[in-house]
Order: C-alpha cells, then sequence, then structure tokens
C-alpha cells in the first residue's frame, strides 16, 4: 500500500514522495524493510528515526520533521495518526465488524469473556481480545498487553474478519483510551464495570483516570452502552447521557436486576429481570462480583441479538475463565485462584471467600512493582481486615525490591494482625497450604493465570497452579 493511501484521514502533511509500505512499527529494534515507523516522542525523533532507516524503513511518521534519508509525515496527533494508519494498512477490518469494548477497574477480563462465551452459544461467531489471550475459532494466541498496540489490533481484527467472525469483545484499558489505540473504531457497544483505584503510577490523580475511563463512552466512540449503576462513576455516566445506555445493579434502579442471588455447590444462582424479560441463571462462577459481570455480560449479548432462551441455556455451560476465582479442593480445604491485584477486587473476592469458610481464611498476595505504590497499603489493610492469617508475598517485583514493596503493603497493616512475609512465592504457597486445616479457604491473589514472575527485565517461568500442585505433594510427602 502507497504512503499516501496508509495517511489517509490520519491528520498527517504527507511528504512529497510516495512509497509503497509493508507494515508499521513504532519501535525502532523491531523495524522490518518496507516499515512505516512511527516515532512517538519528539524529543527522540532523530534518533530512533535514524535507527529504523539503517533497519529498512521505508518512510517516517514523527512528531516533528526528521531528516534521516527517508520520506516524513509529521503529525500534531501523531498517536491519532498511528491508530489510522494501522486500520488503513490492515484495510478497516473493523468496520465489517461488531466490536464490544468493556472498560472498568476490575471485572474486565471476566465479563468479556462471558460476552463472547454466551454469543458463541448463541450462534454468534465472536472473537476475544484481552488481558488472558486473544482466541477465535478455537485458535487461541499470547496476550501480552491488555489492550494491543494499533498494528497488532488491527491485525487481529483483518485475521478474524477474514476467518469469518461477526463479533469482537474486548477489553479496553484506560492507557488504550489515553493513548488513543481505538482511534478510527467505533465500537458497536461499550460496557462499563466500574472504577476504583488503580494505575495512580501513570494517571497523575484519581480525578484523570476517571475522565479518561469515561471519556470513551461518547456517540463518536460508541452506539450504545451498558453500564453498572451500582457504581458512582457509572451512576455519573447513566445522568449524563453521553451515549444510549442500558444499566445494571444489584442496589440501584436500573434497567437489570438480579434476584434471588444464592450460592451453589458449583457457583451461583440467581433470576435476571432485563426490562421485564426474565432469565434463570443457573451459573458456575462465585460472588456478587460476578453477578455484575453476568448482568452486564447478559444485557450485552441481548442488546447484540442473542435470544433470552439462548442466553439461559448458556450460562450454566460456560466455565470460569482461567485465573479469575478458580477454585480448588483438597482435603476439605479450598484454594481460591484469582487474579484480583487491586484494593476493590482483593475485597471482593476475600468477602466471597469468607463465605464459603467453615473455618479460617488464609490469604497469600502480593504487589507488582513500578506500579500505584499507593494502592499497597490498602491492600494490606483490606487483607489484614477480612482474612484471618494473610500471607504476603511477591508478585511481578519488575525493577523494584521484593522487601521494599512488603514494607509498604505492611504500612496499611493494623497492629496485631496475623501477617507473615515469605517474600518466594511458590514457598508462600506452600506455606499456606501447610498451614490450612480441613474448613479453611486458601486465596492466592494477584497473578491468576499469569504464567511468569517478571523481576529485573527478566521474566521466569512460574504459575501459581503449578505451585499450588507442588505444594500439594510436599504437604503429602510429609505426611
Amino acid at each position: 500500500m502507497l504512503l499516501s493511501e496508509v495517511l489517509k484521514g490520519a491528520g498527517a502533511k504527507s511528504p512529497r514522495v510516495d512509497v509503497e509500505i509493508t507494515g508499521i512499527s513504532f519501535k525502532p529494534d523491531e523495524v522490518k524493510r518496507g516499515d512505516l515507523f512511527v516515532s512517538l516522542h519528539e524529543e527522540s525523533a532523530a534518533q530512533e528515526c535514524a535507527e529504523a532507516k539503517r533497519r529498512g524503513a521505508a518512510a517516517m511518521l514523527a512528531p516533528a520533521d526528521v531528516d534521516c534519508g527517508a520520506p516524513c509525515a509529521v503529525a500534531e496527533d501523531v498517536r491519532y495518526a498511528f491508530a489510522i494508519a494501522s486500520r488503513n494498512l490492515y484495510g478497516d477490518a473493523a468496520r465489517g465488524l461488531k466490536i464490544v469494548t468493556v472498560v472498568g477497574t476490575d471485572g474486565k477480563s471476566t465479563t468479556a469473556y462471558l460476552i463472547r462465551e454466551i454469543l458463541e452459544r448463541c450462534g454468534m461467531r465472536a472473537a476475544l481480545i484481552g488481558t488472558m489471550y486473544n482466541e477465535y475459532g478455537g485458535t487461541r494466541s499470547e496476550s501480552t498487553l491488555t489492550t494491543p498496540d494499533p498494528p497488532q489490533l488491527h491485525e487481529l481484527f483483518a485475521r478474524y474478519a477474514a476467518e469469518g467472525a461477526e463479533y469482537v469483545v474486548m477489553e479496553l484499558s484506560a492507557h488504550a483510551i489515553y493513548y488513543r489505540k481505538l482511534a478510527g473504531v467505533r465500537a458497536e457497544a461499550a460496557v462499563f464495570t466500574n472504577l476504583g483505584r488503580d494505575h495512580l503510577d501513570f494517571f497523575a490523580d484519581e480525578e484523570i483516570y476517571r475522565r479518561t475511563k469515561k471519556s470513551w463512552f461518547d456517540f463518536d466512540n460508541c452506539k450504545c452502552a451498558v453500564i453498572n449503576a451500582d457504581d458512582a462513576c457509572g451512576a455519573q455516566m447513566i445522568a449524563e447521557g453521553k451515549v444510549p445506555s442500558i444499566s445494571y445493579g444489584l442496589d440501584s434502579p436500573c434497567d437489570a436486576f438480579a434476584v434471588n442471588c444464592e450460592r451453589t455447590p458449583r457457583g451461583t444462582s440467581f433470576v435476571i429481570n432485563m426490562m421485564d424479560e426474565l432469565i434463570y441463571a443457573d451459573t458456575r462462577l462465585f460472588g456478587r462480583f460476578n453477578v455484575l459481570n453476568c448482568l452486564a455480560a447478559c444485557c450485552t449479548a441481548r442488546l447484540l441479538g442473542a435470544s433470552v432462551a439462548g442466553i439461559e441455556a448458556a450460562l450454566p455451560e460456560i466455565a470460569p475463565p482461567p485465573g479469575r476465582y478458580n477454585v480448588v479442593s483438597r482435603g476439605g480445604v479450598d484454594y481460591v485462584i484469582d487474579f484480583a491485584h487491586t484494593p476493590g477486587g482483593l475485597r471482593n473476592i476475600l468477602t466471597e471467600a469468607r463465605r464459603g469458610a467453615k473455618g479460617r481464611l488464609i490469604c497469600v498476595f502480593g504487589c507488582g512493582g513500578d506500579r500505584d505504590r499507593g494502592k499497597r497499603p490498602e491492600m494490606g489493610a483490606a487483607a489484614a481486615r477480612l482474612a484471618d492469617e494473610v500471607i504476603v508475598t511477591s508478585d511481578n517485583p519488575r525493577f523494584e525490591d521484593r522487601a521494599a514493596i512488603a514494607e509498604d503493603i505492611l504500612s496499611g497493616v493494623p497492629e496485631g494482625s496475623d501477617v507473615t512475609v515469605i517474600l518466594d512465592r511458590a514457598t508462600a504457597i506452600k506455606s499456606a497450604v501447610s498451614r490450612a486445616e480441613r474448613g479453611d479457604v486458601v486465596v492466592i491473589a494477584g497473578k491468576g493465570d499469569e504464567s511468569y514472575i517478571d523481576e529485573l527485565g527478566v521474566k521466569t517461568d512460574y504459575d501459581d497452579m503449578s505451585a499450588l500442585q507442588a505444594a500439594f505433594e510436599a504437604k503429602r510427602q510429609a505426611g
């Protein structure tokens, strides 16, 4: 595709020379011959473009003109131009798809997963893009970001469209909204799950974080919305009415709500009243938070054309998503593995775990390095308040010291709480298993189905489920 065609509608000033473009990249060390290289930062543009030219880039897109021996297009809003160029290069496949975006601090992965699973079981061909993995038609690829960067995102759209997908259900992170990754894409529907504390290492304060998430819910970005009325930010969005919406909740007046919620041996059952249509929901998911996730998913599926009967038949068949309140029972003890890594998420799973505990509630968790430090004491306080015993451990330290992260967590723990620090995560899980007795529940939070520990720039193979199985074996051998 010619450079002029790639940049059509991107708001970029094109160079006089038109060249053939075969790919697009924004990382100099990943440039391939024939690529359009996008430099996102004016201060480093000259150096990055020189390296990209050396590696064979055919043209540049930058916030200012760069003389590097290759044609250079200039865009004042280079991130917008990057997204539009990526869209154009991959044939604007999103235009032929019905895109569903899921936005929120907690519950994005589960809600997106549920929407996709319901649609598929109702005969509506749907792909999934998100934190856990990207998948369509039984083919799954690894996910490295909650929302892929524009080239990878539009490549997925093109692939899924070519393979016959009608819908793409995707998680949309606050970072992706801020960086305009979906510029030029209008969602068929957008879901808002909630607003809690997260990512304040990136966003200057909670107000900016809130405004960023809210900004997606505009008629230019989505045709309609499904919004949690129980959440204060969600209620505000409904009242503002910037986009037509369906509201859902458990406590507030809304369009769709659930009654008769009961914990069952396999999950939770309840009745959904969705604008006077009734759905009898028998699910394999635990927790009030998952009732809300199911409400969001059912409303969205119905909005997209799934039948009430189809939704009702689908719900009992859907297994819990990987690493999201996965329960393993051994020796009369329930072990819960969950991705919860925010104060709200941790409170949710510990509250639900307490409901199933006949004995003690033991919590194993840590906080990631190089991320919002302010949430660490909040999570320490929540764990100490809701669990009988807490083991503070590591969770992707990245370039921070494990012990320093643990100290931040402990700063929020009230004096006299039963808290132990075991910085090696596998050892912490082994300790929890050795302590657990019949009737106890052990919550292992923070990593879910992640398959690595990220420390000092190296990702080492690790997952909580394997560590848990090894701990079971160690306890068996110890007698």
